[in-house]
């Protein structure tokens, strides 16, 4: 039987059928997850986050106009309950990006600042200082960073995501690199790791 469409399945959620609204928690969960642990560094904040998200998406589907993917809206809810959560709460995230199964996404956190950056990465306590240093971000900032760099979204796709041009796109990313470079003392970093 072939795979049904998000079209499909957005109807037949509509119409009640509770497999099609399974299959669609099936098919984003995970991806969501992980936007929601980036943001929070904390999992089971994450799964609440993404339960929350899946318990709107039951709540609102019918207001969900499809001029978008439902990834999209699905994704744009994540955040903001994540960036709520992460407004309610003072405390410090310690967990580094390196306990993710997927390391080598986060290597490549500032590949496109035109230095080689990756050479930084080689040693894990320079990817603690980059998830700390990630961390530290405004929610804004940290955003467009794992928008562009672990879900590998281009400037246009960010830009019709959060609903700003992507000037804004390009100065966010350039200020977070920017903020990420000075914070690292990546010429330091670089420097050193060319040594090895």
């Amino acid at each position: 039987m072939p795979r049904e469409t998000e079209k499909q399945l957005i109807a037949l959620c509509l119409q009640g059928d509770e497999q099609a609204y399974w299959k669609l928690v099936k098919r984003f969960k995970d991806r969501l997850f992980n936007v929601a642990y980036l943001m929070l560094h904390n999992g089971d904040e994450a799964e609440d986050i993404v339960q929350d998200t899946f318990v709107r998406m039951y709540r609102n589907l019918a207001k969900f106009r499809q001029q978008s993917s439902l990834y999209t809206w699905l994704y744009r809810i994540t955040v903001n309950l994540a960036c709520n959560r992460l407004r309610s709460t003072s405390r410090k995230r310690s967990t580094s990006l390196n306990t993710l199964t997927d390391e080598k996404k986060y290597f490549a956190v500032l590949k496109d600042n035109r230095t080689s950056i990756e050479k930084a990465f080689l040693k894990k306590e320079t990817r603690d200082a980059v998830s700390t240093a990630i961390d530290t971000l405004s929610a804004k900032l940290k955003e467009v960073i794992i928008l562009r760099y672990h879900e590998n979204m281009d400037y246009k796709q960010i830009s019709i995501l959060l609903k700003v041009n992507i000037g804004t796109v390009k100065s966010r990313l350039f200020s977070a690199r920017e903020i990420l470079k000075s914070r690292l003392n990546l010429d330091e970093l670089l420097t050193e790791s060319e040594k090895v």
